[in-house]
């Protein structure tokens, strides 16, 4: 399995929701297998669908906005708070993918400071 699969997976959920873009019930699939498929854990794969799926209803409330009577300054606010939102949830699914990252490449940076503490206590020996 390549690690940054498993970003990239993440990655292809957040870039069409960064345009506007939706992630319907069969995005939701795919994405589930695909992220199974390389290891991403049920549960991570469970909160970035519950993200996916909150962003989808914050774009159906601003088209629902769009269409109502309410004066112009109610609605820029109240779309105002909405992109607020998405841009919160945005953010999540930033932190989840990063996390991935970061848990893919913790044990090449453990065996590389096991690595520096070795060689410390070699320098150390010698130096005795």
């Amino acid at each position: 399995m390549e690690k940054n699969d498993r970003y990239a997976i993440v990655t292809n959920v957040i870039e069409p929701l960064e345009k506007g873009g939706s992630f319907n019930q069969r995005d939701r699939e795919k994405f589930a297998q695909a992220a199974r498929t390389h290891g991403i854990e049920d549960s991570v794969i469970e909160e970035v669908i519950d993200i996916t799926q909150t962003i989808s209803l914050i774009h159906l409330h601003e088209d629902r906005l769009d269409a109502s009577d309410l004066p112009r300054e109610q609605k820029k606010a109240m779309r105002a708070e909405l992109q607020k939102s998405i841009d919160e949830n945005l953010e999540a699914l930033k932190s989840i993918r990063n996390s991935i990252l970061v848990r893919d490449r913790l044990p090449m940076w453990s065996l590389l400071l096991n690595e520096n503490w070795l060689q410390e206590i070699l320098k150390n020996k010698n130096n005795i």
